[in-house]
């Protein structure tokens, strides 16, 4: 096997190489090839998120005789992924998926080659995974995985934390290619040096964790075990071979362990009516037996806390917290308010924030608010119900609705002809009845598997149901308006657009411009008179039919109707759908995570600290702010600072008001105290811990 090769790049920016290949003399492919383009198409993963693109090319020998030799991506490929870069965290994740799921059946995992490919020494296998320190950060690139993204949240803390020396110049670090030497029409003909490896430090910037799961020893005989979930919700049999030894050999009978998980299942399982991570129940069970007093996970973007209601039989966990309140967006708390079973045992919510009675009114904002914060939905919905009216334009038969003299005759006769209209639709649409279609699957698919399948099917229906009869409705409305502005002489329809030519000049001016002129006045009238034209347009459809008019006309008279039918139905579409999420989520208990994504409520944030005093036991304290300010000041502390960025950092801005400034309105949400164990709960048989 040829000799390791290790690389030192002094591109921040730079976070992997570009693809390794690997080939000896007799052009045989090496063990590591399938390593190569696993950590290809992780270098490509990499360059798609960051924005940064490598185009190093260099050639590396080595006594044995093979040969390492870096490819520069052809062009095309530079093309790819600056068009992809948005959006390459969504391509990531369905490759993953479909590796993990549909490839290997749901046996691969990413965990497993970590271990292949690092290999620890017997005497420090333990060290790989132990620290006496350890520092993480959740949701690093959300929501978008840019450059600008990276450089801000990653790195310029770094930076702040590990600042280079007053001599380090950035412009003097060599990122390009090498020149070739004089003489030279190939790198691998010249026998000098061609890679430097500078030894040192490099500045701090090294991540000592090789595994993506950890133990940390406190004091006071407190332990953490940090666990990797992955995709599965579980942990993998490397996992749970080195916490089980771990239990065995070090942690003691009296010994307390906090587990945390990047989801709180226990929370996640109830609410799906699932069961997920299988071995870490075995591992909390059958191992721990008692001596996990804390269980801590993140995800859903609140605060929530769970503890043992005291009985006879012990707890194999004493308390469940999950503190996500650092997310983009708030979760709602009272969905899970009637969470209170675990491993047999039973739980009460102690604490929660926002409170439940707080959680369901903010959920009004669905109604009051949808559109506001997601102005983009009027693209797609405006669209949509267009589509589902689209065959019924122009309603031509409308005077039997205006004919009536009473208010609930004209309301009698109104909702007639939306019936008729949708009669219509069925009989004889065909674009019209295929955004129906599509819509009516899109609603019920779009209801949570959580409800039975003949209540899943009940809401979707229903839901379609208020968006059909809606746009049918907008649409009768407007043709409606359209033939009273006619019936008042408000709107012509003898003819189209016209412009006074008293001096007879336009027979000239139309043959010295081949027709241009009156073409450009024509259109240009057209456009500063939208309703006249669906007016002319809708009376020559009704009297002679759409087969008297050419493509380009009915496309002139459909594109008005759409202009103005979009600016109607964009409200109702955000009203409706608002409605739908208020509904489900404080009567039906689902749409938890679209119902409070869509409000994108920024405050409620909140972060816990622990403490372990004097006498062992865990302090644990929740902080927490109502409000988050929207306008902030530069803190003078941090003026005379060197080297400012052009965009300040987070840590160097204050409120402008004095009410909402995180300072002075934090507060204590939630406070207890988990107690040292004195002595084991489960009885010890034959040398082991038992229940």
């Amino acid at each position: 096997m040829s000799s390791k090769i290790k690389f030192v790049n002094h591109g921040l920016l730079q976070l992997v190489p570009p693809m390794i290949i690997h080939f000896c003399q007799n052009g045989s492919f090496m063990e590591s090839s399938l390593v190569a383009v696993a950590h290809f198409y992780r270098s490509l993963y990499c360059k798609l998120c960051c924005g940064e693109i490598n185009r190093t090319l260099a050639w590396f020998h080595n006594p044995h005789g093979c040969l390492y030799y870096l490819v520069e991506p052809p062009i095309i490929l530079i093309f790819l992924l600056i068009w992809f870069r948005t959006s390459a965290y969504l391509f990531k994740t369905v490759f993953d998926l479909l590796v993990s799921v549909a490839v290997f059946v749901g046996r691969f995992d990413m965990r497993m080659m970590q271990a292949a490919m690092s290999k620890v020494e017997d005497a420090a296998k333990q060290y790989d995974l132990l620290y006496d320190q350890f520092s993480e950060h959740d949701e690093l690139w959300y929501p978008n995985p840019s450059a600008f993204t990276y450089e801000r949240r990653l790195f310029r803390p770094f930076e702040d934390a590990l600042q280079p020396p007053l001599w380090y110049k950035e412009e003097h670090i060599a990122a390009n290619k090498p020149e070739l030497p004089c003489g030279m029409s190939l790198l691998k003909e010249y026998d000098g040096p061609q890679c430097f490896v500078i030894p040192g430090n490099h500045g701090g910037w090294f991540m000592p964790q090789k595994k993506s799961y950890f133990a940390l020893q406190l004091p006071k005989r407190w332990w953490v075990f940090g666990l990797d979930l992955a995709l599965h919700s579980d942990i993998d049999v490397y996992q749970f071979k080195f916490f089980s030894e771990l239990i065995k050999e070090k942690v003691g009978d009296c010994d307390s362990v906090i587990i945390m998980t990047h989801e709180p299942n226990w929370l996640l399982d109830w609410y799906w009516d699932d069961v997920t991570g299988k071995n870490v129940s075995h591992l909390i069970r059958d191992h721990l037996k008692g001596r996990c007093k804390l269980r801590v996970a993140g995800d859903l973007h609140h605060y929530m806390r769970h503890s043992h209601v005291p009985s006879e039989e012990p707890a194999y966990v004493h308390h469940l917290l999950v503190n996500g309140c650092g997310g983009a967006f708030l979760h709602p708390t009272h969905v899970f308010s009637n969470f209170d079973n675990l491993y047999e045992a039973s739980y009460e919510s102690k604490a929660a924030y926002p409170s439940f009675e707080d959680s369901s009114r903010i959920a009004l904002g669905n109604i009051l608010k949808f559109r506001k914060k997601n102005w983009q939905f009027d693209f797609i919905g405006g669209i949509i119900y267009f589509l589902l009216a689209f065959s019924m334009f122009p309603q031509c038969k409308l005077d039997h609705i205006l004919q009536d003299d009473t208010f609930s005759g004209h309301l009698k006769s109104f909702f007639r002809s939306v019936w008729d209209a949708f009669i219509y639709m069925l009989g004889h649409s065909y674009v019209s009845l295929a955004g129906a279609f599509f819509l009516l699957v899109t609603a019920v698919t779009f209801v949570p598997s959580k409800l039975p399948r003949k209540r899943k099917f009940t809401v979707g229906i229903l839901h379609f149901s208020a968006h059909l009869s809606a746009a049918l409705i907008l649409m009768l409305l407007l043709e409606l308006g359209i033939d009273t502005c006619i019936r008042h002489k408000l709107l012509a329809t003898s003819a189209s657009e016209h412009f006074p030519d008293p001096s007879g000049l336009r027979p000239r001016i139309e043959q010295w411009t081949l027709g241009l002129y009156p073409a450009c006045i024509k259109y240009l009238m057209s456009a500063f008179d939208i309703p006249e034209v669906m007016a002319v347009t809708r009376n020559t459809i009704c009297k002679n039919g759409m087969e008297s008019f050419s493509r380009g006309g009915a496309a002139i008279y459909y594109a008005s109707v759409f202009l103005y039918y979009w600016v109607f139905s964009t409200p109702i579409v955000s009203l409706i759908f608002g409605s739908y999420l208020y509904i489900c989520i404080n009567w039906l208990h689902i749409h938890f995570d679209e119902a409070f994504s869509s409000l994108r409520t920024a405050n409620y944030k909140s972060f816990t600290r622990f403490h372990i005093n004097l006498k062992g036991d865990l302090e644990v304290f929740t902080l927490a702010v109502d409000k988050v300010p929207k306008e902030w000041k530069l803190d003078p502390s941090w003026e005379g600072e060197s080297k400012q960025p052009p965009d300040l950092s987070h840590h160097q801005w204050r409120s402008r008001s004095c009410q909402h400034d995180p300072v002075n309105t934090v507060k204590i949400v939630d406070h207890f105290v988990i107690e040292q164990t004195v002595t084991p709960k489960f009885e010890a048989v034959n040398g082991s811990v038992s229940h």
